[in-house]
């Protein structure tokens, strides 16, 4: 078993720890990086339903733009660098 495939097994089991707790899992990464087989991975593994997002589409991200949590006011913090 290559680095790469170890890696992956251990975000995993991190996620599925996590899913089905009511909150959302996003993942970030550059394009190319296997975010899209990490997903996939983990899905097949639930065998439940579920609603992929692709954030590169404009119409999906339009449908974000601008969304805040029902009564909270948007915060912004920045990092530092």
């Amino acid at each position: 078993m290559n680095s790469k495939n170890i890696i992956i097994r251990s975000i995993l089991i991190r996620m599925q720890a996590r899913l089905f707790q009511n909150k959302a899992i996003i993942l970030l990464g550059p394009r190319q990086s296997g975010k899209t087989t990490l997903v996939n991975a983990l899905l097949e593994k639930t065998g439940e339903k579920y609603l992929l997002l692709n954030a590169d589409e404009p119409d999906v991200r339009d449908l974000f733009s601008g969304a805040t949590s029902p009564g909270q006011e948007e915060e912004r913090v920045r990092l530092p660098a």
